[in-house]
């Protein structure tokens, strides 16, 4: 776990400062694709060092969404009623969380492998590069005063 739990720390602070220089928008998607690529490192993982590699990825990855979910929520629907709103996405996204390991338990269950649920992930993290990309955010930079 410290091999993900480490760089998800860093990663929260990282992808947030990225998120203001590159727009949440680019950051999202920057992360979907990290994402990507930790469950092909994953799949293609043979030894020790694709296994770190994962860890590593989906750290960086996992911390980062968790991060950007904020201010892309705030950027889409803006900051009336904000509390809500991203409370209802978190929830959302807690649910996933739930749901991906049971149904990914369920795959090797009937499967003897975790191959299918692992391009499932790819999958998944690819349209949400594509759902990142449609977002109709702008990048705004903001002078500090």
């Amino acid at each position: 776990m410290a091999a993900a739990g480490i760089p998800g720390i860093l990663s929260r602070i990282a992808m947030g400062a990225l998120g203001d220089r590159i727009g949440v928008k680019n950051a999202l998607m920057l992360n979907f694709a990290i994402m990507a690529m930790a469950s092909l490192c994953l799949l293609l993982a043979r030894g020790l060092p694709m296994l770190y590699c994962f860890a590593v990825l989906f750290g960086v990855g996992w911390g980062g969404l968790a991060t950007l979910r904020s201010p892309m929520t705030a950027e889409i629907f803006g900051v009336e009623s904000l509390g809500m709103i991203l409370g209802i996405a978190e929830l959302v996204a807690f649910i996933g969380a739930a749901i991906g390991p049971l149904l990914g338990g369920s795959i090797f269950d009937n499967s003897g492998s975790y191959e299918l649920a692992l391009v499932v992930n790819i999958v998944v993290a690819a349209l949400g590069v594509a759902m990142s990309w449609s977002l109709g955010l702008v990048h705004r930079r903001q002078a500090i005063a």
